[in-house]
């Protein structure tokens, strides 16, 4: 009989292992995803866009209904350079907000697909 209840001990005794094993895998699981989805990474994030879009960078912009080159801060930049091309009132929205460009080829991309 003391085989017996020896024997229904350690079954018990494994079982409770495993048990509390499966158990700490899944907290940790859990808690890592946790750690990695909380909001405070995405407003990193979105504090490091608004400080890059606070540099001074190249834009095309709007100035009297016409597409313009700035340089500054979006939208209260310095105008450099005024072009021959009206504004469409399709992208009037997004060039009022400004689009920055690196060079001039992509200055040049930019102004190919707002006047085409």
């Amino acid at each position: 009989m003391v085989n017996v209840r020896s024997q229904t001990f350690k079954v018990y005794g494994i079982a409770l292992a495993v048990i509390l094993l499966l158990s700490f895998a899944f907290l940790a699981v859990f808690l890592t995803r946790s750690v990695n989805d909380e909001p405070g990474q995405g407003e990193a994030s979105t504090e490091q866009d608004v400080q890059e879009s606070m540099e001074e960078e190249n834009y095309i912009g709007v100035y009297n209904d016409k597409i313009a080159i700035f340089r500054g801060i979006r939208p209260d930049g310095v105008l450099l350079e005024i072009t021959d091309f009206d504004v469409k009132e399709v992208y009037r929205e997004d060039l009022e907000q400004g689009i920055p460009f690196e060079d001039e080829e992509e200055k040049m991309r930019i102004l190919e697909s707002y006047t085409s």
